[in-house]
């Protein structure tokens, strides 16, 4: 009996094996970069339609009633690799749709591509090369950080720079082992048991109903948390607000269909919620099947830069200054200041704006600084309002001392300087 079960699970394996062989041998054999192509421009055809209805359905009233969709808008070239991004995931699921009608059976992406493969898939996607090394160029203004983070470790010009992937400290624990989160197939069973819905997790066991005061700490140790969060943490949101493979609009469903995935509040009710962007930049340090997981990216600087004051792309650094005063300074708002005189924030230059909401009344516009998300909340507007201020003092300051400074230096040594102080607060300061 023991002899059969052995020879039973020898020939098994066996099986097993020669059929992922001669899958194997049958895509490779067939003109794989026709299919590479075709997945490819098939995945780009979905993405696209997908974002332009997105676009469709926005208004300029849906602004207010979306204001987190407005918060979280990501940078011209974030959003261009965001679109990357969703195309190389469709084009994965593109060709496992396409290996499961011909060979009758599910297959992961892994078991299709070959590391050539994945690398001329994410070329086709749009994705940044592997190979791309960035150039750490020596010159005068080298002492200073660079605004996207690039070369600010000049052995890995990459590391802790914009538009790169979040680094794992765990594996990833995707349900399909590929790119679907926990809780995307409700009916799946984890342990034993399914997951609870998050919204009844949050109100039911993290949820405190004990309130006491702190002798050391007050409110603002919170506020200052959610700060220097933004300092080296963004996500965007998915480009798209409509579902890649259906016409589904993701405020108006409770399906888990990518990128929706709604938050149910009770048995017909739920709350909108996308899945975050995917970042698409392929590493040749990992194995195929690590390669082909989605990875979170970071849309902004990894340091503590005070890069929620000054930006994390040239062109937003630029619209944060004030480059027609040749001090060196930061731009304030043309229109409003304080009882004392003291400047606001600028507003933002994008429209609509999702903070207008007395259409009778004048036109009052969100906040703009380095991080979109300034207008979360008063104490946040308070917070980069005082750093803002803080900027132009120490420029004017500098100016003083040092008459024969250029602007551009008035600026980066400021710059420096508040970067500084955001790292002594942090780390220093609170503790």
């Amino acid at each position: 009996m023991l002899c059969l079960l052995v020879f039973f699970s020898v020939s098994l394996v066996s099986t097993l094996g020669e059929s992922f062989l001669t899958t194997k041998a049958a895509l490779n054999s067939s003109s794989v970069r026709e299919l590479l192509i075709q997945s490819s421009r098939e995945s780009l055809e979905i993405v696209d339609n997908a974002f332009q209805r997105s676009r469709q359905r926005r208004s300029p009233a849906s602004f207010s009633k979306h204001g987190l969709e407005f918060r979280l808008q990501a940078e011209p070239e974030t959003q261009e690799i965001s679109r990357a991004g969703e195309v190389f995931q469709a084009a994965l699921q593109v060709l496992k749709n396409t290996a499961k009608q011909k060979y009758e059976r599910n297959l992961t992406a892994s078991e299709l591509l070959s590391w050539e493969d994945v690398q001329l898939l994410a070329e086709l996607s749009g994705c940044p090369t592997a190979t791309k090394q960035n150039t750490c160029e020596q010159s005068r203004h080298s002492r200073y950080r660079t605004i996207s983070g690039v070369c600010n470790n000049r052995l890995n010009p990459r590391w802790g720079a914009a538009n790169t992937a979040l680094v794992r400290w765990l594996p990833a624990e995707y349900e399909d082992g590929e790119g679907e989160p926990k809780g995307w197939n409700p009916e799946r069973l984890h342990h034993g048991f399914q997951l609870p819905p998050p919204r009844k997790v949050s109100r039911e066991i993290i949820r405190s109903s004990c309130k006491w005061k702190d002798d050391d700490y007050s409110q603002l140790l919170v506020e200052w948390g959610q700060y220097i969060d933004h300092d080296i943490t963004f996500t965007p949101q998915s480009i798209s607000k409509s579902a890649f493979w259906t016409d589904v609009d993701c405020y108006q469903t409770c399906d888990n269909v990518h990128p929706c995935f709604p938050i149910k509040t009770d048995d017909s009710l739920c709350m909108p919620f996308h899945r975050s962007t995917a970042d698409c930049y392929v590493s040749s340090g990992s194995d195929v099947q690590r390669a082909l997981q989605r990875q979170q990216l970071n849309a902004i600087t990894s340091y503590i830069d005070a890069s929620l004051v000054y930006g994390h792309t040239p062109k937003l650094e630029s619209f944060l200054r004030d480059l027609s005063g040749h001090s060196g300074k930061l731009a304030i708002n043309d229109r409003f200041e304080d009882a004392k005189g003291r400047p606001y924030l600028p507003f933002v230059a994008k429209t609509p704006s999702a903070c207008r909401t007395d259409h009778q009344g004048d036109k009052i516009d969100c906040f703009s600084a380095g991080d979109g998300r300034v207008n979360e909340g008063l104490p946040l507007i308070s917070l980069h309002t005082l750093w803002l201020r803080e900027h132009n003092r120490i420029a004017e300051a500098l100016k003083l001392i040092n008459d024969h400074w250029s602007p551009e230096m008035i600026y980066q040594e400021t710059r420096q300087i508040i970067g500084a102080l955001h790292q002594v607060f942090d780390q220093y300061e609170l503790y």
